[in-house]
């Protein structure tokens, strides 16, 4: 088990320990089935999503699942996971969180997102790695993937499978992942969640009083 604090340690060590973690996996991808399970609400940090696209690109037979919050599916403000997802590469695949976040700006003519429309954000901040589909490694904590989260008050706790209670929670983690990741009315594709804001921006200019 290992735990960090940006309080003792700084942002940059947290940072480096994902890097790591990807590193770690990508040598076990040599001789094992590795498979990367990202959860993430906000991810803006380049050094960490390069180290996941150079892995998926030196390994095809590694997967990367990325899970991400409906408001990282835009490419503004450094967003990494919509720059991931605009690569196309077939074994790094990213989907989003189903939202209506979004309500009708009458004043200004135009939608804006709203916390009290939302349905609920995707808060998880996690990397999963397993070995032949099985648990292997787990980063999770308050630590999100950015330059804000490097700055402020953060932790990152990093578990193995060889603790019983460690593995436990590893198995959980994952059990939410693929419920989340499977369920249609959960989370969408790329293609699905630019479709889904259309057709909430066009149902806004043809009845602004509908409700969100």
């Amino acid at each position: 088990m290992d735990v960090l604090f940006t309080s003792l340690r700084g942002g940059d060590p947290i940072r480096q320990r994902l890097v790591d973690l990807v590193a770690e996996a990508s040598v076990s991808a040599a001789s094992h089935r590795v498979d990367l399970h990202v959860m993430a609400f906000a991810f803006t940090d380049e050094a960490v999503a390069n180290a996941l696209l150079h892995t998926a690109m030196r390994h095809s037979s590694l997967t990367i699942r990325i899970l991400a919050d409906w408001s990282q599916r835009t490419r503004v403000r450094g967003q990494q996971v919509g720059r991931l997802a605009a690569l196309h590469q077939p074994n790094l695949r990213v989907r989003y969180s189903m939202d209506q976040p979004y309500v009708w700006d009458a004043a200004a003519g135009h939608m804006r997102w709203s916390y009290h429309a939302s349905r609920g954000l995707l808060h998880h901040k996690t990397l999963a790695v397993l070995i032949d589909g099985r648990p292997w490694r787990l980063a999770c904590g308050s630590f999100n993937w950015t330059a804000t989260a490097a700055n402020s008050y953060e932790n990152l706790l990093v578990v193995t499978a060889d603790d019983p209670g460690s593995l436990m929670l590893m198995s959980r983690v994952e059990l939410e992942f693929e419920a989340l990741w499977s369920d249609g009315r959960s989370s969408v594709s790329p293609e699905e969640a630019y479709l889904h804001y259309e057709t909430i921006l066009d149902t806004y200019r043809r009845d602004p009083t509908t409700p969100p």
